[in-house]
């Protein structure tokens, strides 16, 4: 569509070019793209000019590499008068190398005495260039399983994607379906409990079985590299100094576990429990989301506010790459449960999850492939890298969460305490030779 046609759609036709506030993109663009990406949209323009339009960070320091606006387009009738429908919202999720400069920083802070100058080192421009195929990934996702059931997998509705690009200078867009108000994300202080779990695990297996039995994307060779190309300098950050920033930070509870550990907290060990004892183990490859917590998970609202027991959306695909299994598992559990809440999950849940993965299996006639305990290993794998970062997530959230309650703090802190000590038991039995001993 061309600009000049999007300006009819406004009120004021002048204001199709200013910018939405406080991003980088024009008013006229985004209509311009939810026009092409949105039948309802196109449907309700029809009748509706545009009076104003607004955007809002609604991220906040929770968006480590993008900023999240809520926009608010205001409509009136063709004639002037009040429209039908008086608002219409959309997501967007726009890929900020300021917030990539700002991770790198609280990076730096956590592991080092320094700051870098100005922002500017070398290091941090190579990061941030990395960064910028995550962005990108998301995109690919999207691309690929934009339209997948929201019975195996839900994901918001996407309208718009726009890979990021350094040398044309373009930035990096995803247009997507606002769920704020029917949907509420749970703390991870709050921690989720059983049966939120096991509805988690339940699109897990269902997502698992159509990647390997129901879609001809060609999602291995798109979305099947691993991501740890892209982490190597933040896991030699980690080595270097983020264990004794830890320690120095709460000795009492990080000291032991995380000195018997230090050998696990590299890119290579990291690599090889995301992705390369799934392959040694004969399980079969699935997309990892790999950063799977509370805040990349929407729940649907109950009417009467009482615990959301329904997924409305899995977000933020930016490191989703093929490799173990369980990781996505080991994650939510080790790091969105309390400690007596994982230990009951992690009686069941493999079986659970077994049990999924094989019915579908069966009624698609098609081989499980692999059995219970060689799961239960996988799991160990992603246990440890899972259990083994747990005191960098309390002392990242104990720096960047500043207005958070000391209460919560040490609430994750004993997570992270009790995730750690299991860790090393997991480590014993798997991996001897990791261990410092």
């Amino acid at each position: 569509m061309a600009k000049a046609d999007v300006a009819k759609y406004f009120s004021n036709e002048d204001f199709a070019n200013e910018i939405l506030s406080d991003s980088i993109v024009p008013n006229g663009f985004i209509i311009e793209k939810l026009l092409d990406g949105n039948e309802q949209f196109r449907e309700i323009m029809q009748s509706s000019k545009i009076k104003t339009m607004s955007g809002k960070d609604i991220c906040g320091t929770n968006g480590f590499t993008s900023q999240i606006f809520l926009i608010s387009i205001e409509l009136v009738q063709d004639n002037g008068k009040s429209s039908d429908q008086q608002t219409f919202s959309v997501i967007m999720k726009a890929f900020s190398p300021k917030r990539i400069e700002d991770l790198y920083k609280n990076v730096m802070s956590l592991t080092t005495n320094e700051e870098p100058e100005n922002g500017k080192t070398d290091q941090m421009e190579n990061i941030k260039n990395k960064m910028c195929r995550i962005h990108n990934v998301e995109c690919d996702f999207y691309s690929l399983f934009g339209n997948i059931s929201k019975e195996i997998m839900p994901i918001p509705d996407i309208y718009y994607i726009q890979k990021t690009d350094k040398e044309k200078n373009t930035p990096g867009l995803i247009f997507m379906e606002d769920l704020t108000e029917s949907g509420c994300m749970i703390s991870i202080y709050e921690g989720l409990q059983v049966h939120q779990v096991k509805t988690i695990i339940h699109h897990l297996a269902a997502f698992h079985h159509f990647l390997l039995c129901e879609t001809d994307a060609n999602w291995e060779e798109v979305l099947g590299k691993s991501p740890f190309d892209t982490y190597d300098d933040f896991a030699d950050l980690f080595r270097d100094g983020m264990i004794e920033k830890v320690i120095e930070w709460n000795k009492d509870y990080f000291e032991i576990p995380l000195g018997k550990l230090k050998n696990v907290m590299n890119a290579k060990q990291m690599a090889y429990c995301f992705t390369g004892c799934a392959k040694e183990l004969g399980l079969p490859g699935v997309l990892m989301h790999g950063d799977l917590w509370t805040n990349n998970l929407l729940w649907k609202k109950n009417a009467d506010g009482s615990t959301p027991d329904k997924v409305a959306a899995f977000i933020d695909w930016q490191i989703v790459s093929k490799g173990n299994l369980a990781v996505d598992i080991a994650r939510i559990i080790v790091t969105c449960c309390e400690p007596e809440v994982r230990k009951e999950l992690e009686s069941f849940i493999l079986e659970y999850y077994y049990d999924e993965f094989s019915r579908r299996m069966h009624e698609s006639r098609k081989p499980v492939g692999y059995s219970i305990e060689q799961l239960r290993k996988a799991y160990d794998y992603a246990f440890i890298i899972q259990g083994g970062t747990m005191g960098f997530v309390a002392k990242f959230f104990d720096d960047v969460k500043k207005e958070e309650s000391r209460d919560n703090i040490e609430k994750l802190s004993k997570r992270a305490k009790i995730a750690l000590e299991d860790t090393v038991v997991v480590a014993e039995r798997t991996s001897q030779d990791w261990l410092t001993l």
